[in-house]
C-alpha cells in the first residue's frame, strides 16, 4: 500500500488519514474545504439575515455561499481572539462526524492571521431551540418535542459510539433546520472518550463563565473539575427535557 506523508494512506480515491484501530474507523478521508471569505455574502436584509449569540461567545447568520444558502458561525466582533481556538477545537471534532442529526460542517474560512475565522455549516431554517423557547416563547406540541428529543437522542449514540463526548449538550446546541429537523452542533467544548478514567481530559466548558451559556446544563462531576464521562452528556440531556417541558433552565 503506498504510503503518503506521515499517518496519510494513497489508497487510490484520495488521501485518506488512517485511525488508531480500537473499534474505531480505519481512517478519514479529508473533505471539508478551504476557503477565502470573499466567497460569502450577506442576504438580503430582513428576517432571514438576522444574527444571534449561540454559547456565550458565538454568532449565527444566514450568508450565501456560491450561490447556496448557508449558515455562518464565527467570535463575537468584542470577544477575546484567543477563543477562536474553539472553533478550531470543533473543526477537529466535526471533522470525522457524520450523522443526520448532527450540524453539517460544510467549510471553513481562513485569513491572514487567523483572526476572523468562520465555520460554514447547513442552512439552518430556524434558529436554536433555546431562542424558540425563551425569545420567540413558542409552545410545541407533544409530538413534535419528542421528535426533537428522540433526535438528539440519536445524535449523542453516534458521537459517544464514535468515542466523543460533548460535554456541553444544551438547547443552545440544538438547532432546528428545514422540516423540523433537530441537530446537535457547538462542539467547541467536545473532548474524546477514554476508556481509562485516570486519563480522561477534561472539557474546556468550565471557562464559559457566559450567564445562561452552559452552566445550568453541567453535571455535578463537571462543575466538580472531574473530568466528563458519557454520564456527564445524559445528565445534560435530562436537564434539556426538563427545561422543554417546565420553561425553565
Amino acid at each position: 500500500m503506498p504510503r503518503g506523508k506521515k499517518g496519510v494512506e494513497l489508497l487510490g480515491y484520495g488521501r485518506m488519514y488512517t485511525g488508531s484501530g480500537n473499534n474505531q474507523p480505519a481512517g478519514y478521508i479529508s473533505t471539508i474545504p478551504i476557503i477565502p471569505e470573499t466567497q460569502l455574502s450577506k442576504v438580503e436584509a430582513g428576517s432571514s439575515a438576522f444574527k444571534y449569540v449561540t454559547g456565550g461567545f458565538f454568532t449565527m447568520q444566514k450568508m450565501n455561499w456560491n450561490h447556496s444558502r448557508v449558515t455562518v458561525k464565527q467570535l463575537e466582533r468584542t470577544e477575546d481572539r484567543a477563543r477562536l481556538d474553539l472553533l478550531m477545537d470543533e473543526v477537529n471534532t466535526l471533522g470525522h462526524l457524520r450523522h443526520p442529526n448532527l450540524l453539517l460542517l460544510m467549510a471553513v474560512t481562513h485569513s491572514a492571521l487567523l483572526d476572523n475565522m468562520m465555520l460554514v455549516f447547513e442552512h439552518i431554517e430556524s434558529k436554536t431551540l433555546f431562542y424558540l423557547l425563551h425569545q420567540e416563547r413558542l409552545l410545541f406540541k407533544e409530538e413534535m418535542v419528542v421528535s426533537f428529543l428522540l433526535q438528539i437522542c440519536e445524535a449523542l449514540i453516534y458521537i459517544h459510539s464514535r468515542g466523543i463526548l460533548h460535554c456541553c449538550v444544551t438547547s443552545h446546541a440544538a438547532y432546528i433546520t428545514c422540516g423540523n429537523i433537530c441537530k446537535l452542533g457547538n462542539f467547541e467544548y467536545a473532548v474524546e472518550r477514554c476508556e481509562n478514567q485516570a486519563l480522561q481530559k477534561k472539557s474546556l466548558v468550565l471557562q464559559n463563565s457566559r450567564p445562561l451559556a452552559a452552566y445550568n446544563w453541567l453535571a455535578p462531576e463537571i462543575h466538580a473539575g472531574r473530568p466528563p464521562t458519557i454520564k456527564s452528556d445524559i445528565y445534560s440531556f435530562c436537564a434539556l427535557i426538563f427545561e422543554i417541558y417546565t420553561g425553565m433552565y
